[in-house]
């Protein structure tokens, strides 16, 4: 259907993500002479094939694979289609358009176009007309055209927007598209829509909270929250959605206030958008909703994301109830989770859990085992966990035939420690191939020696001989030291493997006269064995040995001791290596430049460069890596010659790894270049090389690759740019946070503002936390940095946003640390009363030893009732 005749200059169409146009409207079937009829259900560059020839389709494609409004202007385009002008002009031949392609969304997915066409041909004659008269030289001239421009009305494609929808809302095709264009942010709305929130029709009232919910502009939370008294229920509950997407905090009591009325239609979106909000002062509030049946659920739901400790006990308390079980398990995982990413503290919500849960709980915690499925199921799982109960533990050791749970269940078992041994060596003579492996697992990182006698006899099962070494690796009990002996002789390669691990984990007293003997062995695989376990501890007993083993029959004996030289402290290993480098064999060539590489000696460093010439590409690749951890100046040529010429990637790519570890301008001029090399991973590491260097001349490819189109490039820049810890590094990485769309790229930034932990990264990521999109993000890096930065996270205290002192406060309550709590105390003399609030809050849930008499003072005399109920609640902790 199209749209209803309007006198206006605006048009509007849609179209699939194909291009066939859907609708047509009345505007564009006058200026074009084309019917909806004619137009609908046909592809647009069929329809009017100039559009391709001209190159315009492009726009079109971006804004339906990238999501992007595309702006088609008329003084670089003219027009999109084509239609005689409806002024008379002699300067132009067609009507002249201001075109803007946006996409049009079911929720997240892209599923059209919605494209207006606006007629700006009379603006673009006054436009020349002006240009000529404000050019003149008569003053009287230039002043009659300033004041004819000003006198020009105000009609806008807003305008027109908003008056299709107060007279068109009725009809879902106009309403889609104008709802949309409105929230585009291609023009400035935002006023015009508030304007609609106070029409007389509630359904151009409800759709004005819709379009506000999605425009994102904070200033629109005044209007919104009018609107949660309206008349409509309808109007009630889009401005409740309005106010969640927008993470409004002056709407928590509002909304808390909503969900206590009871009224069903509006509380449970009213709860949803509390738990969005994330504000936990209302917690308390939503506790009472715990008694409503019907609320109860979503109550439970809000707790996780709102609650603290204090909420733990009464959610527990819901288990009692048997179809609750399963939920508060989701809910209780949620809030441990929480715990645990902002104060490390899961374990304090899973020992509270474990302490309030009564023995109807658990009976229903173990009954909802046979009713829940997939994440339910392994919440359910973790919450067993905690409890601790014999009867639990025998029936979690039983899951460990689900594939699906059995990695959630080792984990459980393992907090169980040596509780859980006699169930698990149980489970080790269990038919279940995959249950033997996770006993074996979970026995190992346990590491109670009583099941070493279980794990000796299970050694003898082939397909668990490699997991029961690693076990016994970790146990380190030396009543293994004989059985892992004997498998160093084996035919399998990953067993002798697993077994050398174990046996220099024992570090057995006779393990070198073992050796000794061993070294001498008729069997090739137990003299590499012993080959392996001699040059790990470095034995000077067996040097001789050692060395004669240089000259083995076998060349996989021959390999591990070159491989192992570079452990031994004799004056004979350099000469050995610079021999063996020129080995026949290139697996040899290869061990030798590796362990000439780890001895780290400048007198390797020709050999090492006429290795970048071997016939063998891994012999090059080990020469380069070599030079990168010698670092030697005088490397650079043959570096940057293999760099540049060599044919396996695997070489180039160590090549600029060692050039950056060289460093210096040199290294930067020759990496540059391969920024923008076709091949993807040659660039990565060429970026990574530039952002070692920490040259100043590096700086200037980073930055350019964090201005790249490619996501993952820029993700490579951020690793880059990080890596030289300087001003510069700060600043960019602020930026790139703020900026990129892409959420992986923002959070990568932001952990590497963290990981440099410096005074200016600091400052980035405190002035970042203004951002309400990047606010708890920044404060959990803030919150990790440890004391050693408390005084630069403090200095967020006297910053002039709100936002910026709110996190400062969150992330030092957050650091668990006396002086953290202390300097927390200054916050409660802030200006506003939500830093005093997050102060307050924070003190609470540390039980920080605050003075008293301040929050004494503050219960008694604080301008703002939130603030004095935080203070009464911190004094009863």
């Amino acid at each position: 259907m199209g749209f209803f005749p309007l006198k206006s200059q605006f048009g509007i169409f849609t179209t699939d993500t194909h291009l066939v146009v859907r609708t047509w409207d009345a505007w564009l079937e006058r200026v074009t002479s084309r019917s909806a009829a004619d137009i609908c259900g046909r592809r647009l560059i069929e329809i009017f094939p100039e559009i391709e020839r001209r190159g315009l389709v492009a726009p079109f494609h971006r804004a339906l694979q990238e999501g992007a409004v595309e702006l088609l202007a008329p003084a670089l385009h003219g027009y999109l289609i084509a239609c005689p002008p409806q002024i008379d002009t002699s300067r132009f031949r067609q009507m002249q358009q201001r075109a803007v392609i946006a996409p049009l969304r079911d929720g997240p997915a892209i599923v059209g176009l919605v494209v207006t066409i606006e007629d700006v041909t009379a603006r673009r004659e006054d436009e020349m007309e002006g240009a000529k008269s404000l050019a003149s030289e008569d003053w009287v001239k230039r002043r009659q055209q300033v004041e004819r421009i000003l006198a020009e009305p105000g009609e806008t494609p807003v305008t027109e927007l908003i008056n299709r929808l107060r007279k068109e809302h009725r009809n879902t095709s106009v309403l889609n598209s104008v709802l949309q264009l409105l929230a585009s942010g291609v023009w400035e709305a935002l006023e015009p829509v508030v304007g609609l929130t106070g029409d007389n029709d509630a359904e151009v009232r409800m759709y004005a909270a819709l379009t506000l919910g999605d425009m994102k502009d904070r200033r629109a939370i005044p209007a919104l929250l009018r609107l949660l008294g309206d008349a409509d229920i309808n109007v009630r509950y889009h401005a409740i959605e309005a106010l969640s997407k927008l993470t409004a905090p002056e709407a928590v009591d509002a909304l808390a206030d909503i969900a206590e009325s009871g009224e069903f239609f509006l509380a449970f979106p009213a709860l949803e958008a509390l738990a969005a909000i994330g504000e936990p002062r209302v917690a308390t509030r939503l506790l009472r909703l715990l008694d409503n049946e019907m609320l109860r659920a979503a109550a439970i739901g809000a707790l996780s994301q709102l609650g603290d400790h204090a909420t733990v006990a009464p959610l527990v308390s819901m288990m009692d109830r048997p179809y609750l079980a399963a939920i508060v398990a989701e809910a209780l995982t949620t809030l441990h989770q929480r715990y645990e990413d902002q104060f490390r503290e899961g374990q304090y919500v899973a020992d509270l859990a474990a302490q309030h849960i009564s023995k109807d709980g658990i009976r229903n915690l173990l009954d909802s085992l046979n009713t829940t499925t997939g994440k339910t199921l392994r919440m359910v799982v973790r919450v067993l966990g905690w409890i601790g109960d014999e009867s639990v533990m025998e029936g979690l050791t039983r899951l460990l035939g689900s594939s699906s749970l059995r990695s959630e269940v080792v984990e459980t078992l393992i907090r169980h420690g040596a509780r859980v041994t006699p169930l698990l060596c149980g489970q080790l003579e269990s038919e279940d191939l995959e249950i033997r492996r996770a006993a074996v697992a979970a026995l190992g990182r346990i590491g109670d020696t009583e099941c070493v006698p279980a794990l000796i006899r299970t050694l003898r099962d082939p397909e668990l001989t490699v997991d029961v070494a690693g076990a016994l690796a970790r146990i380190g009990d030396a009543r293994a030291y004989e059985p892992l002996l004997a498998l160093l002789a084996h035919d399998r390669a990953a067993v002798r493997q697993a077994a050398i691990g174990a046996l220099n984990s024992l570090g057995h007293p006779r393990m070198l006269e073992d050796v000794q003997r061993l070294l001498k062995d008729a069997s090739p695989q137990t003299r590499e064995s012993a080959v392996r376990i001699a040059g790990y501890f470095g034995y000077a007993e067996s040097a001789d040995l050692l060395l004669d083993r240089l000259h083995d029959a076998s060349e996989k004996v021959r390999r591990a001791a070159v491989e192992s030289l570079a452990n031994l402290q004799d004056h004979r290993v350099f000469t050995a290596l610079i021999t063996a480098i020129h080995d026949e064999s290139p697996r040899i060539r290869m061990a030798a430049a590796q362990s000439l590489g780890q001895l780290e000696n400048v007198a390797a460093v020709l050999e090492l460069v006429h290795a970048l010439e071997d016939s063998d590409a891994w012999v090059r690749y080990y020469a380069a890596r070599a030079l990168a951890q010698i670092r030697s100046p005088e490397s650079i040529d043959a570096l940057a010659a293999a760099l540049r010429e060599d044919n396996a990637t695997q070489v180039r790519i160590a090549a600029a790894d060692a050039l950056g570890a060289i460093g210096g301008r040199r290294a930067v001029s020759i990496l540059a270049p391969f920024v923008d090399f076709a091949d993807r991973d040659l660039a990565r590491a060429a970026l990574m090389a530039l952002g070692v260097v920490g040259h100043p001349d590096a700086l200037h490819p980073i930055r350019s690759a964090l201005r790249s189109n490619d996501d993952s490039r820029r993700l490579d820049a951020v690793r880059a740019i990080a890596a030289r810890r300087d001003t510069e590094a700060a600043e960019a990485l602020q930026w790139t946070a703020a900026a990129d769309s892409n959420e992986s790229i923002v959070e990568a930034a932001m952990e590497e503002l963290a990981r440099m932990a410096t005074p200016e990264s600091i400052a980035a990521l405190l002035r970042l936390s203004a951002d309400r999109r990047l606010r708890e993000k920044a404060i959990m890096q803030l919150s990790r940095l440890g004391p050693a930065h408390l005084a630069h996270v403090a200095a967020g205290l006297s910053s002039p946003q709100l936002e910026t002192r709110r996190s400062a406060v969150e992330a030092l309550g957050r650091m668990k640390h006396p002086e953290a709590s202390e300097i927390l105390t200054r916050a409660l003399d802030d200006d506003r009363p939500e830093v005093r609030l997050t102060a307050l809050l924070a003190i609470r849930r540390l039980g920080s030893l605050a003075s008293e008499r301040k929050l004494l003072q503050i219960a008694h005399s604080d301008p703002d009732p939130g603030v004095r109920a935080a203070a009464e609640q911190a004094l009863q902790r």
